[in-house]
This record gives C-alpha cells, sequence and structure tokens, in this order.
C-alpha cells in the first residue's frame, strides 16, 4: 500500500520531530547547566527526573485533555508550552527553574508525540506502523541538529542558554504549521 505524505502527515512528522529537537538538546545540554549554575553533575541528573515527571504527567492528562479539546487544540496547546519552555531555558537563573522548564518540555513534547502517533495510525491504517517509522527517521535527523547548534552557541561565546531559543523556534515554526493542517481526529468509540 503506497503511504501518502499529505499535509497531515508531514505535520505529524513535525511534532515528532520538534520534540526530538528538545529531547536531543536536554543530553548535552546538561553538563553545561551544571556548570554554569554551579550545582554538580549529580545534581544536574535531575534533569532526567524532569523528563520522567513530564512524561508521567503527560500520560495522566493527555487522554483527557484530547477527548475535551481535540488533537489540534492540545498539538497546538503543547507546541506553545515546549515554545515557552525554551524561552524559560534561556532566561530562569536558577536550577530549579530549569527542572521546571524541562518538566513542561517534556509534559508538551510528549503529548505533541502522542498526538502525532494517533494521527498517523488513524491517517494511514495498515500504513501507519510505516508512517510512524518514517517520523521518528525524520526526528533523528532534526533532532541531530540541537547538539550542533549547542557546540556552535558555545564555541561563538553565546552560550548554552542561546541555543535553548532554538527549541522556541522549532516549536513556534510547528505551531505556525498546525494552524494550517487538519489533524486527523479519533474514530468514535461508540
Amino acid at each position: 500500500m503506497q503511504l501518502e505524505r499529505d499535509a497531515g502527515t508531514r505535520i505529524a512528522y513535525g511534532m515528532v520531530a520538534t520534540y526530538a529537537f528538545f529531547l536531543y538538546f536536554l543530553g548535552p545540554v546538561t553538563p553545561l547547566i551544571a556548570e554554569q549554575l554551579g550545582v554538580s553533575l549529580t545534581l544536574a541528573g535531575l534533569t532526567g527526573v524532569a523528563l520522567a515527571a513530564g512524561l508521567v504527567l503527560s500520560g495522566l492528562v493527555g487522554p483527557s485533555l484530547i477527548r475535551r479539546w481535540g488533537r489540534r487544540t492540545v498539538a497546538l496547546s503543547a507546541a506553545g508550552g515546549l515554545a515557552t519552555a525554551g524561552v524559560l531555558l534561556a532566561i530562569v537563573p536558577s536550577f530549579p527553574g530549569v527542572l521546571l522548564a524541562v518538566l513542561v518540555a517534556a509534559a508538551c513534547g510528549s503529548m505533541l508525540m502522542n498526538v502525532a502517533s494517533a494521527a498517523l495510525s488513524d491517517r494511514h491504517g495498515p500504513s501507519g506502523p510505516r508512517a510512524l517509522t518514517e517520523a521518528n527517521a525524520v526526528a533523528a535527523w532534526v533532532g541531530l541538529t540541537a547538539p550542533l547548534l549547542i557546540g556552535v552557541a558555545v564555541a561563538t561565546g553565546l552560550g548554552w542558554r542561546v541555543a535553548a531559543l532554538g527549541i522556541t523556534v522549532v516549536a513556534l515554526a510547528l505551531a505556525v504549521g498546525l494552524t494550517r493542517v487538519r489533524l486527523p481526529q479519533a474514530a468514535d468509540p461508540d
């Protein structure tokens, strides 16, 4: 069966890629956070706990939000939340603020991933697994740009916080795309 890469498919790929950009950003920036904020690497490792907490939060509230407001509204809100988290990472002066930004980014990014997975599965039916595989491949390529952006920002003296704004740029671009494309809605279970 032929996979049609229509606008809805491409925006779903963008949702997965946006979340990947954040995930690929977090790992390499954690030691830089520790250095700048004067915390140990062990303490900086709590960013992983904040990431996990965001995933759990998304899993707990995401389905009810989607049922109440629909995929598109939740995806737009999640993109806005991820953009906000990028700004927070760029400006918060404290480690607890960084943890909050990571928690927000993880929860919002996970919601994007969940909406994209469901939309691709509904749109492509038996070809859904192929579409999800392609989405993950695109996400990996986009995600690779995050560590490169960190490296360039640090090497040029701008610092990792400027690179955090890359999360905001990618999430805002996604939000613009989401305003122009309809996502497949879930089939009515009744």
